[in-house]
């Protein structure tokens, strides 16, 4: 065995026994220097447009929320509440669009993680919704609360991980209905990053109305802390893609 393999093995055993942070470049706004690649030609792009404002124009979305429909017909729209139909003029689109600027910028509780969508920035998060999660000590098992925050905790570690997503994994022991609630407080707890989520609508947004008095967040049942916070989550690995 060569001196430098030799070094290289003693210094990942030194790694493993200190708990030694991993080696990782800074935190840093990823930009692409590259043009983006033109797969379809102009004459294709107009034809998708021009199908889409077809769609949208004269055969018209079904909006199943109220609230919504109302807000579409305030900016012009044609809405249909016999049926829930949607249908916007080309003339309301280009307003909206006209509005929508090419990049924006979240900022989560630490300024210094801002991310920016848009333009040639490049933000990179974790997959949502895997059902299964799997690592070395404990094998394949199906999404859990557990699981669900040693991922995020992971990701607030490393900083080639800007957001995370929707549910990095399913905590399938928790009931649907309400398990994105303890899913988002996990999130606000273990990640002051920034983080994305799915919409709602107003009957799973958060509170539950019953006999006119909101029904506790499940949360509560551990004060201000998520489900399984009382764990050690730091023994295990886990996998991150």
């Amino acid at each position: 065995m060569s001196s430098d393999t030799r070094k290289r093995r003693d210094g990942s055993r030194t790694r493993r026994s200190t708990g030694a942070a991993l080696p990782q470049l800074p935190w840093r706004d990823v930009r692409n220097p590259y043009r983006p690649l033109d797969v379809l030609s102009e004459d294709q792009l107009e034809a998708i447009h021009r199908t889409s404002l077809r769609i949208l124009g004269e055969l018209g979305i079904e909006l199943m929320s109220p609230r919504a429909r109302e807000i579409m017909r305030a900016y012009g729209a044609e809405t249909d509440e016999a049926t829930g139909t949607v249908r916007v003029d080309e003339s309301v689109l280009n307003r909206a669009l006209a509005t929508v600027p090419s990049s924006f910028t979240l900022t989560p509780r630490n300024p210094a993680h801002a991310v920016t969508l848009g333009d040639d920035h490049l933000v990179f998060g974790l997959v949502a919704g895997p059902p299964n999660v799997h690592d070395r000590v404990r094998g394949r098992r199906p999404g859990n609360y557990r699981d669900y925050c040693e991922f995020i905790k992971l990701a607030q570690h490393f900083n080639a991980v800007h957001v995370i997503g929707n549910q990095v994994c399913a905590p399938v022991e928790l009931p649907a209905g309400t398990r994105h609630l303890d899913a988002y407080l996990a999130n606000l707890v273990f990640r002051p990053r920034v983080s994305l989520h799915g919409d709602r609508c107003r009957s799973r947004a958060g509170w539950h109305r019953n006999d006119g008095h909101r029904s506790r967040y499940h949360a509560g049942r551990h004060g201000r802390e998520p489900r399984g916070h009382h764990h050690h989550f730091g023994q295990q690995s886990a996998t991150v893609r």
